[in-house]
């Protein structure tokens, strides 16, 4: 099991504990998080070529 899906299941169980609508803003806030750092990695790509 690599360090990646121990974190995946951990959020899991996190999230299932959770209530649903705590659930959702949690997957809402990773989403964000995820756009933000692809939007920065286009663009010091950009940067560096």
């Amino acid at each position: 099991m690599s360090l990646l899906d121990h974190t995946r299941s951990q959020l899991k169980k996190g999230i299932s504990k959770l209530g649903n609508e705590e659930a959702h803003s949690i997957k809402l806030l990773y989403l964000l998080m995820f756009h933000k750092y692809l939007w920065f990695f286009n663009y010091w790509t950009r940067l560096c070529i």
